[in-house]
């Protein structure tokens, strides 16, 4: 009995030992969800998460459970898990939304910490790149100065399949934090 105790005090601790050293690595991370309907020809979100969207982050609050996948499953106002916080030490995070083909993109709505959380906790400093095949097409810089916790901005790409959201350098004290990101167009 006392072997299988030590055996299971062995496992349980390499596990630990294993989460860590993963969470410690800050992996980049992409997640693909499945399509599970077509993209319609009128304007729609792009990135809602029954068109398969590809998300991509340069890091995340792993301990807190902050998955990039929350970005895009379409509820606003979830639990203060529900979102996509980047890593405490991640000073110039992004987080990117890829869709299977060209599109033209007219809007970009982004629900910030203060949906659930403090306003305090919002973005103000980011930039949204439109990009074709990987390459930049347009940039826009916000400097958003209001407290809204829910931002929404009209853009201009033509023919693109991704946006990252590239957040400005951050204080020892911020992380990037989104509820939703939503990418109009058609």
């Amino acid at each position: 009995m006392k072997v299988i105790w030590v055996l299971a005090a062995t496992l349980a601790g390499s596990l630990l030992v294993a989460g860590v050293v993963f969470a410690l690595a800050k992996p980049k991370l992409e997640t693909a969800l499945p399509q599970l309907a077509p993209h319609p020809s009128s304007r729609h979100n792009l990135v809602a998460r029954q068109y398969g969207p590809v998300i991509r982050a340069s890091s995340a609050d792993w301990f807190a459970l902050n998955h990039p996948a929350y970005v895009v499953d379409g509820r606003l106002r979830a639990s203060t898990m529900e979102k996509w916080a980047s890593a405490a030490d991640d000073r110039r995070p992004w987080i990117a939304l890829s869709w299977n083909e060209l599109r033209n993109v007219d809007a970009i709505r982004l629900a910030h910490a203060g949906v659930v959380e403090s306003s305090r906790f919002n973005n103000r400093r980011y930039a949204l790149v439109c990009l074709r095949r990987s390459k930049v097409v347009r940039v826009y810089e916000i400097n958003n100065v209001s407290v809204e916790a829910v931002t929404e901005h009209a853009v201009q790409c033509q023919q693109v399949d991704q946006l990252r959201i590239e957040f400005n350098q951050l204080s020892v004290h911020e992380r990037a934090r989104l509820y939703e990101v939503e990418v109009f167009g058609s």
